[in-house]
């Protein structure tokens, strides 16, 4: 799974699965003989993943650090008039992470783990005060054909920086950022030096998150 953004942050969100499978403290392991089973029992919750926690390496590590189980499912999912956007924020560890944004008449496929009671709890914990877990009712298809009468998903408390669709690095962002807006005190350099100065300096993250604040836009939730 190779990615810990406790120690590579830049490399943000992380590796995401070629295909469905499940996670455990021995590893990922892929297929989805079953698998659907494993997730919809045990009062599994679903959540739709937009970003680092559609990387059963993030997660692994996540889990594994807080002491509760490893073994999650993760599908592929068709998820109805949602999309994939950026918060208007900079993360405790330097990076700009991805968040949902309510998009009517748009569909995509998207990642969906099945989370117990206590991995649900570790999840709340590590993306508060920046993020707010929110049920959706909508619907929502899985690849093995079973369909799941609504979903949770980590909705931006900050809003999200305009006009910018998903990209899977952070140079992609940045790049958009100083193409499209004025974010004076934005480190210079590459994804790896600007995440890393954000990372260091608390008070210079605050002041790009307080310049990022000021552009934001409504997830239209």
């Amino acid at each position: 799974m190779g990615v810990d953004l406790t120690v590579t942050p830049w490399l943000y969100p992380g590796r995401w699965p070629a295909r469905p499978g499940t996670l455990t403290a021995e590893g990922w392991f892929p297929g989805d003989v079953g698998l659907a089973q494993v997730g919809l029992d045990g009062d599994r919750v679903p959540v739709v993943a937009v970003g680092s926690n559609a990387s059963p390496g993030v997660m692994q590590v996540k889990l594994r650090d807080h002491g509760v189980s490893q073994t999650v499912p993760f599908l592929r999912a068709s998820v109805p008039d949602t999309a994939t956007a950026f918060t208007a924020h900079i993360s405790p560890r330097g990076y700009i992470a991805a968040a949902p944004v309510r998009r009517v008449g748009e569909e995509n496929s998207m990642w969906v783990s099945f989370l117990d009671a206590d991995q649900l709890a570790v999840v709340d914990d590590t993306e508060e005060p920046n993020y707010v877990r929110e049920h959706v009712a909508d619907p929502v298809t899985l690849s093995t054909g079973e369909v799941l009468e609504g979903y949770d998903i980590y909705r931006s408390a900050w809003g999200l920086i305009p006009e910018l669709p998903f990209a899977r690095n952070q140079r992609a962002v940045l790049t958009h950022l100083r193409s499209f807006f004025d974010v004076p005190s934005l480190p210079a350099g590459n994804a790896e030096a600007v995440v890393r100065a954000l990372w260091d300096d608390r008070v210079l993250a605050e002041q790009v998150s307080a310049e990022l604040h000021g552009l934001a836009v409504t997830d239209g939730y």
